[in-house]
């Protein structure tokens, strides 16, 4: 997958809004993942087997309809993503709008 797609909000409906990965609010939701907070700042290769963990445990407990919501959360958190994790976000995502 290109992690390259770029997801934009037409910003007519519910379901895009929610499901945009552009930030309109500097607010941070949490998605009962707040043990991330010590991953702020690493960037994904510098990221050791046991923080990717973490972030595979969280990741995989989600709800895909709080997928774009999360990556939006992590972002405003400097909480950087593995390259597989996130590509596998994005294709949620991405077939969830198809």
């Amino acid at each position: 997958m290109n992690s390259r797609i770029k997801l934009t909000c037409c910003s007519e409906n519910a379901l895009c809004g929610k499901d945009t990965l552009l930030s309109h609010t500097e607010k941070i939701s949490y998605y009962n993942d707040e043990k991330l907070e010590q991953l702020k700042g690493i960037s994904r290769d510098k990221l050791s087997k046991s923080q990717t963990a973490l972030l595979s445990e969280v990741f995989y407990s989600l709800d895909e309809h709080d997928m774009a919501g999360w990556l939006r959360s992590l972002q405003l958190r400097r909480i950087d993503l593995p390259t597989e994790i996130r590509e596998q976000a994005l294709l949620i995502i991405y077939e969830r709008r198809k």
